[in-house]
């Protein structure tokens, strides 16, 4: 008589243990990669920081999901992403594209794409007419590249210039290898967060570069991996967090603190 109950509660044992949520499960835990963007993301002190993975991992908290995140070259950070050897990526452009490969959040960051010269180019944008016969160099690929295209597909005769870095285009404007009828077009928070850290290795003339003209207001946010089923689900979680997130002013909170600005409007 003791063998039959010795195993029924062997067999209840081992069906507790593996009852969903009684342990930790690698289908609860989410892995980011992402790119040095101050001020959106960057490295501090050796790790990954800055107000959007404040806000995700705010958001996974609150949704029970252990995120984890680390920093490497975006190209790297986006290959993974998309063949889904991470789970996802940030801070990405929320367009049908990414979609593609991704499961997007809700939108989180608003900001915008603002082209940038020299105060000597005597430049400014306004439409995408005045582009015509000029220079425009750009960080790609990437969405700030993409929105080029599309902008200097109503201009005529520009040339377009792809750098593997937003400190290289603003480093190569600066020193005048564009040319005399050239401008950079970047993100505005982004590129005012590298020409105010004073980098050494920008050269002096930098000091000269400034925003010249507004292209187009955007929104940034988190992508998970479509390689990987569940992060569908996930992602409903964390975007219902974020919902409630921004509606009692958490996420502007912490955005204020950064100096930048949500994509939705919350509580005061």
């Amino acid at each position: 008589m003791n063998i039959p109950t010795k195993f029924s509660w062997l067999l209840v044992a081992l069906l507790c243990l593996g009852r969903p949520g009684h342990t930790a499960d690698k289908a609860d835990t989410l892995h980011f990669a992402t790119e040095s963007f101050p001020p959106f993301n960057y490295e501090e002190n050796g790790a990954p920081a800055g107000p959007m993975l404040e806000i995700i991992l705010a958001a996974c908290n609150i949704a029970q999901i252990t995120c984890t995140a680390e920093i490497m070259p975006w190209r790297r950070a986006l290959a993974l992403g998309e063949n889904g050897h991470v789970d996802g990526i940030f801070s990405i452009l929320l367009t049908g594209n990414r979609e593609k490969k991704f499961f997007l959040s809700d939108p989180i960051i608003r900001t915008t794409y603002s082209f940038f010269a020299l105060k000597s180019a005597a430049w400014e944008y306004k439409t995408p007419s005045d582009l015509n016969g000029m220079t425009i160099a750009v960080y790609g690929p990437s969405g700030t590249s993409e929105t080029l295209n599309e902008i200097v597909g109503n201009a005529q005769d520009v040339r377009v210039v792809l750098e593997v870095t937003n400190f290289d285009v603003f480093k190569t404007l600066a020193l005048g290898v564009y040319g005399a009828k050239s401008a950079i077009l970047a993100n505005r928070d982004v590129g005012l967060a590298l020409l105010q850290s004073r980098n050494a290795a920008l050269p002096p003339s930098a000091s000269d570069i400034l925003p010249v003209g507004e292209a187009r207001q955007i929104v940034y946010g988190f992508g998970l991996s479509r390689q990987k089923a569940s992060n569908a689900s996930h992602m409903e979680s964390l975007n219902r967090v974020l919902r409630k997130m921004a509606l009692s002013g958490q996420t502007r909170k912490i955005l204020t603190r950064h100096g930048l600005q949500a994509a939705t409007k919350g509580a005061s």
